[in-house]
């Protein structure tokens, strides 16, 4: 396991008042729901988690908990705070809003995540996806190990967007009510940082409020995101890859980048003109399935095909839906405990499309 002191970025708190255990149980879930690492030490207590955005530790004090995080960006320093942040919040607000951090983050300034971008094209992808491409001058924290980022829209098609602020503990505050904005994850299909762009593609369905909006951009025109986020380009020789429509473009991403070497089975959920139209790679070493559309298929599937190649790492991303029926079954059926075996994760949500 990297030790944090090896890490460029990072930054401690002052105590918070909340329990060691109560604090320990919520990084262990945490850990647990994306398969990370995790080292415990009793002598003095203290649990630390590696990510792929970098390292958290808790250790216990007399009246409450210190947290050290640290990671090889800024902008992923940022996001670990926010993740931090957000777990002590399930806890107690009280104990999240007066956290203070040893870098004493700038409120008046840009948080490094949030990013300014500008729209080049935007072109049809058959009839089932857009595909949307920005130029971005911030790109240097995006590579192949985190490939995903929150868009930022406005609420409506015709209300202002409302930039987030800094909050004193460092993470930024979004705007509440009529003005919170629509904050979807997408995946960076392609990117050029000498040239400073960035592709991604949106899948299009119903009511959907980034298809709406990439619909009717024009060159030029102002967008923003956060991120870099999320897992990357599995590192595995041996894997088995699912996705419904939402995961198209990371597993793209993934035949177009993975070495020669490497080898597994490809399961896919899409309609007949996805399949027709959605620019699939092709990589000799997987085999591209797709699986029938009705709720349930694609879990099956993962069930069915980890069964016969536990040995495989497991990539699978869908609705939530799907995901907690898999998460169930491999808990239930395949040794757990074992780091870097498997990234299951959910894309959409039934009420957040």
């Amino acid at each position: 396991m990297t030790a944090l002191h090896d890490l460029p970025f990072s930054a401690q708190s002052g105590v918070i008042d909340v329990p060691f255990d109560a604090v320990r149980l919520k990084l262990l879930e945490l850990a647990g729901s994306f398969d990370l690492a995790v080292k415990e030490q009793h002598q003095p207590r203290t649990i630390t988690v590696l990510t792929v955005s970098g390292g958290i530790c808790i250790a216990a004090s007399q009246t409450g908990v210190r947290l050290q995080i640290a990671s090889e960006t800024a902008q992923n320093l940022q996001e670990l705070r926010e993740s931090v942040v957000q777990l002590i919040a399930a806890m107690s607000t009280k104990a999240a809003e007066a956290l203070c951090w040893s870098d004493a983050p700038d409120t008046a300034r840009q948080p490094p995540t949030l990013h300014r971008a500008q729209v080049v094209s935007v072109t049809s992808l058959g009839s089932t996806f857009l595909r949307v491409l920005v130029r971005c001058e911030t790109l240097e924290a995006f590579s192949d190990t985190s490939i995903h980022f929150r868009l930022f829209l406005p609420p409506t098609a015709e209300a202002p967007l409302t930039l987030p602020t800094v909050a004193q503990n460092g993470v930024l505050t979004w705007p509440t009510g009529d003005q919170a904005p629509h904050r979807p994850v997408y995946t960076v299909r392609a990117l050029d940082r000498p040239q400073g762009l960035l592709t991604f593609d949106v899948f299009r369905h119903v009511a959907s409020r980034t298809e709406h909006w990439a619909e009717h951009a024009q060159r030029d025109d102002v967008v923003f995101f956060t991120g870099p986020s999320g897992g990357g380009i599995p590192d595995a020789l041996n894997l088995n890859l699912f996705a419904d429509e939402t995961g198209l473009p990371a597993v793209a991403r993934f035949l177009e980048s993975l070495p020669a070497e490497a080898k597994g089975r490809v399961f896919l959920k899409g309609d007949v003109q996805t399949r027709a139209t959605y620019p699939m790679p092709d990589h000799a070493g997987f085999v591209v399935e797709w699986v029938p559309l009705a709720e349930g298929a694609l879990s099956d599937a993962a069930r069915d095909c980890q069964a016969r190649s536990p040995d495989h790492f497991l990539w699978f991303a869908a609705g939530s839906n799907e995901v907690d029926l898999l998460r169930k079954s491999v808990k239930s059926r395949f040794p757990s405990g074992t780091p870097g075996t498997s990234y299951i994760v959910a894309f959409w949500s039934p009420k957040g499309r």
